[in-house]
């Protein structure tokens, strides 16, 4: 589909190639090889063609000679190649996987929390860990506001009642026990049932007034964070290991009285109206036709092929063998000889990438160990190789 306009060996003093581009129109990266197919130079990365000068039968352009590191290269037989990417392949993020407090881009890297202060209105501070920035150790972020409650490690709970005090037993022994204090003279209370997390409201002069039952399997730890203002509260649970974490934010679908003593259970139907999860993902992979947080040390894959167009010269069929790398530039698609093809994403420590080709598409997914960001290529039918011939330097 490219016919390189160049025929035998250029000489060492031009340096000069051309070559003609498909009836399609897109980007050309170009790079010159040595006689072992080694990329020795990028001359073209993701160019136009206004890039390029114009002859009466297809593009121009030089090479200098001289190799990525700025040195003359050696004497001996070279090639100049590459692809035209058209304008019909696109790449976009499609999802980001692990990590729901990271939503795009900007969003906060957040990768672990530790603890929620509701502040009203839906609003919350949370305290909790963020990756490493510009070579520094992890570092934790620190947000605190002092808040007036109480949280009891024993099973037993002691209310206030007039003059003295009264001690008010929990039906169960708990296994997590977190105490906050609530609106309007109450207590809240989160506890562990068998499988289940138990959280009730208390009245501080004695009686229960809210419950609600929420699976707690397979969590390893549960905390408690309430709102002075209103009825909703924060669930924080932990899976055994540092292998997942979930915070939960609770409301009632219906406004409901001030508690009052007295008053019996007020039953209503919760609503969660916040739900995040972080799994650890460092060591993510492609495992059984899904994406997995752990793949353990399993190499990833991360690289795949594709079958090219014939060329209408030679009616032969060509391979392009793709995978991904990240630099100071941003996250690029490219050959597996490092010629740079595509550009998927804006500049990011993605230490893991992972290909998966699904039919005429590629799913790239990228992970930094904080969240896995997905993009989708699609329209490899309209890439094509370029062949511009061979300089020779004496």
């Amino acid at each position: 589909m490219v016919l390189a306009l160049s025929s035998g060996f250029l000489s060492a003093a031009s340096q000069r190639f051309s070559f003609a581009l498909p009836e399609f129109e897109g980007r050309i990266s170009l790079g010159v090889y040595d006689a072992s197919g080694k990329l020795i130079r990028s001359l073209f990365v993701n160019a136009d063609e206004a890039d390029f000068e114009k002859g009466l039968n297809g593009l121009i352009a030089d090479w200098d000679g001289r190799t990525s590191t700025d040195q003359q290269a050696p004497p001996g037989n070279y090639s100049v190649r590459g692809f035209l990417v058209g304008d019909s392949v696109q790449a976009e993020g499609i999802a980001f996987h692990f990590n729901d407090w990271i939503e795009s881009d900007d969003s906060p890297r957040i990768s672990w929390v530790e603890a929620v202060v509701p502040t009203g209105a839906d609003s919350f501070l949370l305290y909790g860990a963020r990756p490493a920035e510009a070579g520094l150790p992890a570092l934790r972020d620190e947000v605190w506001r002092y808040e007036d409650s109480v949280g009891l490690a024993v099973g037993a709970i002691w209310l206030s009642r007039g003059d003295g005090f009264t001690k008010n037993p929990l039906a169960e022994r708990p296994g997590d026990f977190c105490v906050s204090a609530g609106p309007a003279e109450t207590l809240w209370v989160s506890s562990r049932q068998g499988t289940d997390i138990i959280v009730r409201q208390h009245a501080y002069e004695g009686g229960l007034l809210r419950e609600m039952r929420v699976s707690g399997e397979g969590a390893d730890s549960a905390r408690l964070f309430t709102d002075k203002a209103d009825l909703s509260f924060f669930l924080l649970t932990k899976l055994p290991a540092g292998r997942g974490q979930t915070l939960r934010g609770y409301r009632p679908l219906e406004a409901s009285p001030a508690p009052s003593k007295g008053d019996e259970t007020v039953s209503v139907d919760w609503e969660v109206f916040l739900d995040k999860t972080i799994v650890p993902c460092r060591q993510f992979g492609w495992v059984g036709g899904r994406l997995v947080a752990d793949a353990g040390n399993a190499s990833p894959p991360d690289r795949v092929k594709f079958s090219l167009p014939p060329n209408t010269l030679t009616a032969q069929a060509s391979e392009l063998e793709l995978t991904a790398a990240g630099d100071s530039t941003g996250l690029w698609l490219q050959s597996v000889d490092g010629l740079k093809l595509l550009l998927l994403a804006e500049p990011n420590p993605w230490d893991r990438l992972v290909l998966v080709k699904e039919g005429d598409s590629l799913h790239v997914f990228a992970g930094d160990g904080v969240v896995v960001a997905e993009y989708l290529v699609s329209g490899f039918a309209h890439v094509a190789a370029i062949n511009a011939g061979l300089i020779e330097i004496p």
